[in-house]
């Protein structure tokens, strides 16, 4: 009951202040300093109390009124009260709450209630300063705070809408007193969001409580049936990470079955073959803090935050994970291994719809595989195309006869034919191709090269995918339409002629890249960053927002808002 008349005398007074309860006088002068502030913001940047005005356009749509007096919209302390919730909020999603002016509200709000005079410019500063932290923060959790493209040059997922009613949200939120509700529910509502909300959470207990021991090795592998001091450290390593057993032995130094078994369900959260064997890879993925992980998890949160909607029915390629998943209301449909691009040629993150597919499609040599591959092999034995199933056409699309053509020529103005595989069982582009719309020309295919699945690491094609089970696949996109079967499908494959087949209801694509989720047991799962894209996009998800001049160190007032829990609680309803 204190706590609640307190915060009716702060707030109260705030309003008092910044609306001038009726007094004419009071309303005109602050309505004259939010004009003049405002009118200010036309010139580009504006700092109010060391903290730069973000939304200024946006601003200057919320407060105008044409002729009339500029009034205060934070007129209330529920709201006021939600809004620092909210912002303080946002460490649990991985953001820093410093970037929406926290510090600089909390000082201004003391400096109002404690001032005996009015004081307008405080009092506009606060005002202006409270409008811009909820556009700030709700843009950050509606769309990401990092520009795209940041950490992934070729990404064209789909992202969130833009072109918010910004000013309509704003006054919608006040009106109905859910400041916090609202802004809480422009974040992801995806489960995987929510979860690693969860493991976030986690690691920082981990972090708080001392983390776990550096783990390091100089052997070459340790397992099942050594003894080695190193065993002691890996015990001490998985200890530090829920779901991983207990130590129940008394020889800690012997590398015994129980510890077999929690090395192979760490490689398997980890995409490592899970042999319980401690090799280099396991080794490297061990040595990695939990400040690391933590970083990771944020980094992910904020390419879930970039993301639009994925839908109810829709076909994911997670990058780093190498697998392909078919979604369908929240359930895994199918899945499959696949091979993505190498480091230098990186499967770009993208969106579209998967529109046809292609039954024993024809390869066209790409000039870079051409120049630096084909046209050196052919010199030196120029049966190897008829070996491969390749025959050399004209610009005509005319076929030419491989040996009237000058294989040593320099060809200085560029290869003057086109080298085609024709469908058989060696096709690089096996027997089925599914094409979707992309300006990177990627499409995923099958392979003749099913050794490279038996591989952790599965990063060896040219940008395009690589599906292990491109029949299933197939089968599946086909399920619903009513001129295909299986037994046709399997007709035409076993004729060898080429077949182009339109989807009659296409299904939606999402080529994405995350490096750490929370699987189905809440366990959170971490890939390896074959691409190198989570340091930049954790530099500047660091990075405070353009313009931030300084922090001020205030003490908070002891309860002044209602739990963070509780709030939360209510935005979850």
């Amino acid at each position: 009951m204190i706590r609640i008349i307190y915060l009716y005398i702060i707030f109260g007074c705030l309003a008092l202040i910044m609306t001038g309860c009726e007094n004419t006088g009071h309303d005109r002068k602050f309505s004259e300093q939010m004009v003049a502030c405002i009118d200010s913001m036309q010139g580009g940047a504006m700092l109010l109390h060391g903290n730069r005005i973000h939304s200024p356009e946006i601003i200057r749509q919320i407060y105008d009124t044409g002729n009339g007096l500029v009034e205060a919209k934070w007129d209330n302390w529920v709201n006021i009260d939600q809004l620092l919730n909210s912002i303080r909020n946002a460490y649990y999603h991985g953001l820093q709450p410093e970037d929406y002016h926290l510090s600089a509200l909390y000082d201004l709000m003391n400096k109002v209630i404690a001032s005996e005079e009015t004081d307008f410019y405080d009092s506009v500063a606060f005002e202006l300063l409270l409008t811009d932290s909820f556009l700030l923060l709700a843009s950050h959790l509606s769309e990401g705070k990092t520009i795209r493209g940041t950490d992934t040059p070729r990404w064209t997922a789909s992202g969130s809408k833009p072109g918010k009613d910004w000013k309509g949200f704003l006054e919608n939120s006040l009106d109905e007193q859910r400041v916090f509700i609202n802004i809480e529910q422009l974040a992801p509502a995806h489960d995987e969001y929510i979860k690693l909300i969860d493991a976030l959470e986690y690691y920082r207990q981990v972090e708080e409580e001392g983390g776990w021991v550096k783990f390091d090795t100089g052997q070459p592998k340790l397992e099942k049936g050594m003894r080695h001091p190193d065993v002691v450290l890996l015990r001490k390593r998985l200890s530090g990470t829920r779901h991983f057993g207990e130590n129940d032995t008394a020889d800690l130094l012997f590398f015994d079955d129980n510890l077999h078994d929690q090395v192979a369900e760490f490689q398997k959260r980890n995409g490592l073959a899970a042999d319980g064997v401690v090799g280099p890879a396991t080794a490297e993925a061990l040595g990695y803090s939990v400040y690391e992980n933590i970083s990771t998890i944020k980094t992910n949160l904020e390419r879930w935050r970039r993301l639009d909607d994925l839908g109810d029915h829709y076909i994911v390629v997670n990058i780093p994970d190498y697998r392909l998943s078919v979604i369908k209301e929240g359930r895994t449909m199918l899945t499959s291994d696949v091979v993505v691009g190498q480091r230098h040629r990186q499967t770009p993150v993208l969106s579209s719809e998967l529109t046809k597919m292609e039954l024993n499609p024809f390869w066209f040599v790409p000039p870079g595989m051409l120049k630096h591959k084909i046209i050196p092999t052919v010199r030196r034995d120029i049966e190897y195309l008829e070996r491969n199933n390749m025959v050399v056409l004209d610009k005509d699309w005319r076929r030419v006869d491989p040996g009237s053509v000058d294989w040593h020529s320099g060809f200085g103005e560029g290869f003057p034919y086109i080298i085609r595989q024709n469908p058989g069982p060696g096709n690089e582009m096996g027997r089925i191709k599914f094409l979707f719309p992309n300006r990177h020309f990627v499409t995923i295919h099958g392979t003749p090269y099913t050794h490279l699945f038996r591989q952790n690491i599965r990063a060896f094609s040219a940008g395009c995918i690589r599906i292990r089970t491109p029949l299933q696949l197939a089968e599946y996109l086909l399920n619903n339409q009513e001129d295909w079967t299986m037994g046709q499908l399997l007709e035409v494959l076993d004729s060898n002629e080429f077949r182009r087949v339109e989807f009659v209801n296409p299904l939606s694509l999402h080529i994405l890249y995350f490096t750490a989720w929370a699987g189905e047991d809440g366990v959170t799962n971490f890939r390896k960053d074959i691409y190198s894209l989570d340091p930049p996009l954790l530099e500047a998800l660091q990075q405070h927002p353009p313009g931030y001049e300084h922090e001020i160190s205030v003490q908070l007032p002891a309860g002044l808002a209602a739990t963070d829990g509780e709030l939360r609680n209510q935005a979850n309803q």
